[in-house]
Formats: structure tokens, sequence, C-alpha cells
């Protein structure tokens, strides 16, 4: 039974990437149980920390585990903000349309980060991300990623109106403040203000185009 027991654990880890699909849940059931952050244009924090199987030939965080990271941190942001029960509701679906990461400074090994999550914008048919990697040593953001999140049969517009209504429904009295009047902006113009934005050394800016200016 034991030698079974290891041949099937064998097979599923060689077949299907198991931690991904268990970070994935844990990070989820983590934010579950966080309060909960209805306005969907604040910042929300994810931490994390440099394990050895994170490393590459020179010691420090292979480069595709930002971007690993990063959708940890994407699920329990909407997780905590309800995005992703709207989502399940609507019966609609998410997926990176682009995306852009700029590397500031390498995360070594044990080094504890904190990745912060803030939806940028929208428009008709995708949410606009901005995540950074801060160094808990030091406070120095050490990466900067910008992705278009597309929503499949569904809408941001939906999405907002589905967690609205749940927060209607709990009785939270805090939560979702007015939309800016100049929320909405066309997918090229914030592109490219995303892409100047990680060009530019002074990331930490707030590019002016986009489509949201309110700062949490």
């Amino acid at each position: 039974m034991l030698v079974l027991v290891l041949v099937a654990s064998l097979l599923l880890f060689s077949v299907f990437d198991v931690w991904y699909f268990l970070r994935a849940a844990l990070a989820v059931v983590h934010a579950w149980f966080q309060p909960r952050i209805w306005d969907i244009l604040a910042v929300q924090s994810f931490d994390g920390i440099v394990l050895p199987h994170d490393l590459d030939k020179l010691y420090h965080m292979n480069n595709s585990r930002y971007l690993r990271e990063c959708d940890f941190a994407r699920l329990h942001a909407y997780t905590r903000s309800r995005l992703l029960i709207a989502l399940f509701k609507s019966g609609g679906g998410m997926v990176i349309g682009a995306s852009t990461i700029r590397y500031r400074r390498s995360l070594e090994i044990w080094e504890s980060f904190q990745i912060q999550t803030k939806i940028r914008g929208w428009d008709d048919k995708a949410f606009y991300l901005e995540q950074r990697f801060v160094s808990k040593r030091d406070g120095f953001v050490s990466a900067v990623m910008f992705s278009k999140q597309n929503v499949m049969n569904s809408s941001p517009e939906i999405l907002i109106s589905l967690a609205s209504k749940m927060k209607d429904r709990e009785g939270d009295r805090g939560g979702l403040e007015p939309i800016p009047a100049d929320i909405r902006g066309t997918a090229g113009r914030i592109s490219q203000s995303l892409r100047h934005s990680v060009l530019d050394d002074s990331s930490s800016k707030q590019p002016s185009h986009l489509c949201v200016n309110r700062e949490s």
C-alpha cells in the first residue's frame, strides 16, 4: 500500500504542478478569513518568501517566479474584494491578456517580501493592475509588474456591480467609495501609459494617463 501511495504521489507531482494549485488554494482560503475589502481600488498586500525551489543558477529568485507569485497575489486580492465570487456568479473567467515587468533588484534566498496589488483601471473588457514586490528587509521595490486581465463571458462593470450587491446584502456601511467620473478609458491609452511607467525609473509615481487617478 505504501509503495502504491508513493508511486501515485510521484506520478501526480510529475504530471501536475501540485505546489501551484496548493499555493493558489491556500491564498484563497487565507483571504476568505480576512476582513473584506470592498473598495476595489485599494492597495492589497500578499506576503511571500524566497524558497530554495524559487532560485535560479545565480541563487536569486527565478524571473518566472515573480509572475507566478503575482498569480497568487491576484487571487488573494480578488477573494478579499469578492470579485472572485462575482466572477463565478457571472459565469465568467479571467486570463492574462498582456503583462510587462521591470526587475529592479534581485530577491535573495530566504528574503521576505510583500506584493502590493492595485487595480489601476478598467475598460469594457479588462482590468489593469499594478503589482509591486516590496522587500521587507528595507522596503525597496524590487520589481514592478503591470498586467491586463481580460474578463471572459462577463465584463468588469458586471463584476463590480455584483460585488456591490454582496456588500449591500452583508450590511457593510463602509467599503466602496464613489467611483471617479473619469474612471473609463480606452485600452490602448492605458496600455501605452503602463509601458511608459515600466520604462521610466520614477515608477513609484502614478502615471497621469491612467483611468483611475485616486490613491488609496
